[in-house]
Formats: structure tokens, sequence, C-alpha cells
């Protein structure tokens, strides 16, 4: 009997362990687990904990997690407070601390999250209500993505006391619970980079190469990206002109001056650290020239037509920091290039290009 008031009083002092999260406007959340908990002369005894606690479905790259306050209030059973009453307790107290793992981009977190039981009056019969209190430690997620927070075992100190405030028999005791097999213990999941707009400001530099043509063109520039909370992006691009070699006929080498015209920005989504969008480029030839002699090129000499270049990040995309990102796309033929636009056009148009870049956070963006 005394070992089931124990027991009691241990799991409904649980719920306030899992309030993992951020600042107050935050979904509520609840999780129902069973442990076996080892005690004095009974061993392994059955505990069920109910978990109720507020956590943000989203926070910001960087943001430091404030510690949360946890009040939590159960109620121990008339069964249970006969028990303690058979000890000659008269009241109950002691701690409850949950191993928490929580689970990001930057790498698994594990922290304990203590709570005070406290010291609680037992009526002579009936039930009676039991409060937790604690708060966890604050935490700081330097990658965005999702991280999960699930809860792992559970060491319980609990004390019984005499009317005059000694110990009873038992003495203060420690108890270990495990978690029984095949359940789910994630309580919450949060998204990491989403909880309010961001704007970022990135270098760009890296290269395009341009499978007709046999080489590859240097790209430069800059983009300024705006994340909202739902992990949607869209990014002014600013692009530099660039100089390369190309192939007439499959082997003169013709110097093109190239000027990438961005139609619009780059728009997309960031999730779970993996970038995905689009970018819409025109692309401008400047001048074709062969052993220093021009030979087409000019203001109104590009592509027919757009290009709609498909991006992909390559590891995880840190907005804080930037990552790489790579992409596919074609190049339609060439106009207004002068009398060799045809010629010229089959040195370059064509699909099976790739563009490989990397974008680096600016230290003022």
């Amino acid at each position: 009997m005394r070992t089931k008031a124990f027991l009691a009083a241990a799991a409904l002092a649980l719920p306030g362990l899992a309030a993992l999260g951020g600042p107050a406007a935050a979904d509520p959340v609840s999780l129902t687990l069973t442990y076996r908990c080892q005690f004095p002369l009974l061993g392994a005894q059955p505990v069920k904990v109910t978990i109720a606690s507020d956590v943000p479905a989203a926070v910001d790259v960087g943001a430091a997690l404030p510690p949360i306050v946890v009040d939590a209030d159960a109620v121990v059973g008339a069964a249970s407070v006969q028990g303690l009453h058979e000890v000659g307790a008269t009241t109950l107290e002691g701690t409850a601390s949950a191993a928490v793992t929580v689970a990001a981009p930057q790498g698994d977190v594990k922290i304990k999250a203590p709570n005070a039981i406290a010291r609680t009056d037992l009526p002579a019969s009936g039930d009676t209500t039991v409060r937790a209190h604690g708060q966890t430690p604050s935490i700081r997620f330097t990658k965005a993505g999702t991280a999960t927070i699930g809860l792992g075992d559970l060491v319980l100190t609990l004390t019984p006391r005499l009317a005059d405030g000694t110990l009873t028999g038992l003495d203060t005791f420690e108890s270990e619970c495990v978690q029984d097999p095949g359940q789910d213990a994630t309580l919450a999941t949060v998204r990491i980079g989403g909880g309010t707009p961001q704007h970022h400001d990135y270098d760009v530099k890296g290269t395009a190469a341009v499978k007709a043509a046999g080489g590859a063109l240097p790209v430069t520039g800059a983009a300024a990206a705006d994340l909202d909370a739902a992990g949607n992006f869209t990014a002014a691009l600013t692009l530099a002109s660039a100089k390369g070699t190309v192939k007439l006929l499959g082997f003169l080498p013709v110097d093109a001056s190239v000027t990438p015209v961005p139609q619009g920005p780059a728009t997309g989504t960031l999730k779970d650290g993996t970038l995905t969008g689009k970018a819409s480029v025109l692309t401008r030839f400047t001048a074709f020239t062969l052993f220093g002699l021009p030979v087409g090129g000019g203001d109104t000499c590009q592509t027919a037509a757009p290009s709609d270049v498909a991006l992909s990040s390559q590891g995880a995309f840190d907005p804080a920091a930037g990552g790489r990102v790579t992409g596919t796309f074609e190049l339609a033929a060439l106009t207004g290039c002068g009398a060799l636009t045809g010629l010229l056009g089959s040195s370059v148009s064509g699909p099976g290009n790739t563009l490989d870049v990397q974008l680096t956070r600016r230290a003022d963006g």
C-alpha cells in the first residue's frame, strides 16, 4: 500500500517536466507515457505519466528560449493517501527530474528538467492535490530546420514526513524510472527559422557551366532574401557581367561578354534545412570576339526567352549563414546578335547547363 502511494504521488507530480519551448505565445500539447520505476522492496512498478505543456510552433534562428516556469496540479487518490498515513506521514515533498532530448539541426541537445514537488498536507482521508513547480533551462537554436522534443527516463526523489517534520521510516529515497518500450515519446516539434519574417543579404559566388560551349562562366552578385513564417522565400538577385570562352564550330575560341538579367526575384521554400526554388534569368551577350575582332553581340543580343533555373541546396541551408545552392537550366536560341546569330547561338544554346554557387551571408545582412 505504501509503495502505491508513493508511485501515485510521483506520477502525478510529473506533468510539469516537459514544458519546453519559447515565449508565451505557444500551442498546447499533451502526451501520456508509461514507465517502470524501481522502488524499495517491490522492485519495478508501473507509473503512468500525463504531460501537458505549451510549446511554440516556431522560433527564430539564434533566438534564446527563456526558461519556462511550470506549475502542474495533480490529484493523489484516497487509497494513496491512506498508504502514506500507514507509515505515519502527514506531508509529502520531493523532486522529479526528466531526461529531455531536443533533436535539432545543430545536433542533439540533452537537458534535465527538474521540478520541485511542493510540501503537501495530507488530509485525513480522501483525495488531495499535489503541485509540482519548476522551469526548463534556456535553449538556443543556431540552425534552421525542425527540432523534435522527446522525453526520456525519469528520476524521482521522494520524502514523506511525520507531523513534527521528521522523516518516516522510508527516509528520502530515489527511484529510477524507465519508459516502457514501443511508445512515441515525442512531445512536440518546433520549426526553427519560421517564427517571424527574416531578411538576409548574401554574397553570391560560383560558376555556370554551359554544355554547348564546353566551358564555364563565373557567377558573382548578391541576393537580398526575405523568409516568411511559413518558410517561403523571395530573393532579389543582382548578378554581375562576366567573360568566358565558347567554341565556335567546335574549335574556334570566341570570347563572350555575358550579362545575366534576373526576371524578378527568385522564389521557393526552406523546409527542414532544405532550400528549393526557381529563378528566371534572361542572358544577354554584349560582345563576341574572335582573335580580338568583333563577330557579334550587342545590346539586342540575348536568348529568345529567359531560362528557368531550378534551384536546390546541397546540404543544410542555414539562413543565418548561407549555404551551397545548385541548379539546372536551358539556354534558348539567340536573337539579335548580327549576321552570325545562328552560328553563335549553336555554341551556347541548349539544355544540360548547371549552376553551382555559394551564398554567404553578409556581416551587416
